[in-house]
């Protein structure tokens, strides 16, 4: 899940008191290595503003912001080869970034380091879970042991496959949760770490919001066919800006503000999300979205329209970074069973979401949402305070959603401040550092970026690279700028191939009700008109079939109120089945062919 979104934060954020001495006083250390995976990654701008781009910047200006920018994006907006040679379509704009894009324009480590590092010589090997890690006496030149099973093989079972790989260097990068977790697995007493890992978890502050009923289209559901969209929201986010404010402490709180696409599979979903918690929204109101109040159109019908003038917001900031990662162990007992969860009772009231909150709060119905509704994350808040008292018992607890988890191996100046240092090599709480044990991902951030974390990840993993080459005397080899002719070759061949069928008729829909009863003892004369009438008056003697159709599903759940369920066909049948069968089938329906073409 990567929309792509490659921005570098500025150079406050790196100033503040988690980072490492060597950055926070020289944050401009790192612009070489920002510079370096930009050129890289091949860093782009959307060359139009959508429609879901301009509800963006109408909501950001009505809040203060001074700039909307284009969001810098790893997309090909022409088509042809990237900077490392791999040829890859242009973008067709259809919004799909984020769930996967079928044409090929979207820039990932796929199209840019993997294939240049398989030219270089190096092999990788999916389908396989690190368990843990085991330190060796060095004595054969390698110094640690990595335990690895298959990812298909499920826990728990009792007879486990696992095989082990020896080297001189490893570097983890399986991300904020899997990187923390292979560390807490592999502690014994011979490879200990520092008390900080777990410690300084953080969601970036990341927050989800949502608008419904706008007055015009906002147009943020992408197409269903990704290679000749028939609607162009653009890229799942095209523009950005930063909005300031003030948390309830009066401490000053920067939110970074983000346009969003809904992908198509998810379509039907946000819309009744996004319709049902409007509806709740409105308990303690009389206020009606602009749409709703001037087309007079049902308010509960999750329609595609209704969809098309509903807008999602993508939101990060400050979050005081306070969450904890904790290791729990299975009821096995074996460490490879266990698994991590995040302990953090207030992330979801982190001062970047409710500052949040408020903001749009001001909003709503007014010019920033083009008077349409502000519709919080459900998750988040379940009712409006207003009308949290109308329910007895007492309301789920809110929910932080993250998609930019940092932290668990923070950097630090040593191993009482952090897991790794500021090039990510471990610290050994014995000694100064653990020899060739490194991390290189999300973990090892300190603190919330307050923007899309995924170049200074980058970035970061660039310069530990760069210390890893000096550190361990690789033996030099030509550096390797664009990929062989194979794998160029390769990476053509995936290109254009269109997962999608067009559907070429309506899928009809058919809804069917069996209800069962029988005849009461007053009812004799009604059974001595039918053959085997006593059957009748026994349990579930009589069974009612209702069939109720419509020539196009899609049509009728997009408007179900214009477009009723108006061809019905009703039929009463002798139930064929004894009591006991009956009674048992009651639950899932008899089938048709046991009920045989006669009817009463």
């Amino acid at each position: 899940i990567n929309a792509n979104v490659a921005v570098r934060p500025d150079h406050g954020v790196f100033q503040k008191s988690g980072w490492p001495d060597s950055i926070r006083t020289r944050p401009e250390i790192l612009d070489e290595d920002f510079d370096a995976v930009s050129r890289l990654l091949g860093i782009e701008h959307p060359h139009t503003v959508s429609p879901k781009g301009n509800a963006v910047d109408q909501l950001a200006h009505s809040l203060g912001a001074v700039k909307v920018s284009p969001a810098p994006v790893t997309v090909r907006y022409q088509s042809g080869e990237n900077p490392v040679g791999v040829f890859q379509p242009a973008c067709t704009e259809c919004g799909n970034c984020v769930t996967g894009c079928n044409v090929g324009a979207k820039g990932t480590l796929t199209t840019s380091a993997i294939p240049l590092a398989v030219s270089g010589g190096a092999d990788f090997y999916t389908n396989t879970t690190v368990t843990r890690l085991e330190k060796l006496s060095d004595a054969h030149g390698y110094r640690w042991r990595v335990r690895v099973t298959p990812t298909e093989q499920q826990r728990g079972t009792l007879k486990r496959k696992e095989w082990f790989i020896e080297a001189r260097v490893v570097i983890l990068a399986a991300g904020t949760l899997g990187s923390t977790e292979i560390l807490m697995r592999s502690q014994s007493d011979e490879l200990t770490f520092s008390t900080q890992l777990g410690k300084r978890f953080s969601t970036n502050g990341d927050a989800l919001a949502m608008s419904f009923g706008q007055l015009n289209p906002v147009g943020a559901i992408a197409a269903l066919d990704q290679h000749q969209p028939d609607r162009r929201p653009g890229a799942t986010i095209t523009r950005l800006t930063r909005v300031s404010g003030t948390d309830k402490y009066g401490r000053p709180v920067v939110l970074t503000l983000e346009d969003g696409a809904v992908p198509a599979a998810l379509a039907r979903v946000f819309t009744e999300i996004t319709t049902t918690a409007a509806m709740v929204g409105r308990l303690a109101s009389e206020k009606l979205p602009g749409l709703i109040a001037t087309d007079r159109s049902d308010p509960l019908a999750a329609s595609h329209k209704q969809a098309d003038h509903a807008q999602l917001l993508l939101v990060m900031g400050n979050d005081d970074s306070a969450g904890e990662l904790e290791f729990v162990q299975a009821a096995s007992g074996r460490v490879a069973d266990g698994g991590i969860r995040v302990n953090w009772l207030q992330a979801a009231a982190n001062p970047a979401s409710q500052m949040a909150h408020e903001l749009f709060k001001g909003q709503s119905f007014g010019g920033g949402f083009d008077h349409g509704q502000y519709v919080p994350n459900p998750l988040w808040q379940l009712l409006p305070e207003e009308s949290a008292s109308i329910l007895g018992g007492s309301l789920p607890d809110p929910r932080a959603i993250t998609v930019h988890p940092l932290g668990g191996c923070c950097m630090g100046d040593d191993v009482q401040s952090g897991v790794v240092n500021d090039f990510g090599q471990v610290f050994n709480p014995e000694g100064d550092l653990h020899p060739g044990l490194y991390v290189l991902d999300g973990a090892v951030v300190p603190e919330a970026l307050e923007i899309n974390p995924f170049l200074t990840i980058s970035a970061l993993a660039w310069r530990g690279a760069g210390q890893i080459l000096k550190t361990h005397n690789f033996p030099a080899r030509p550096a390797v700028t664009t990929v062989s002719d194979e794998v160029k070759a390769y990476a053509a061949s995936l290109v254009n191939r269109n997962p999608y069928v067009s559907r070429s008729q309506a899928v009809a829909l058919t809804i069917s009700e069996q209800l069962f009863g029988q005849i009461p003892s007053k009812g004799k004369w009604f059974a001595a008109m039918l053959k085997d009438g006593e059957r009748c008056f026994a349990p579930n003697g009589l069974l009612v079939l209702i069939d109720v159709t419509h020539p196009d599903a899609d049509q009728w759940l997009d408007a179900p109120g214009e477009t009723p369920l108006d061809n019905a066909r009703i039929e009463l049948h002798r139930n064929p089945l004894g009591v006991r069968q009956a009674a048992l089938l009651n639950a899932t329906g008899i089938p048709r062919e046991k009920l045989g073409t006669d009817t009463l």
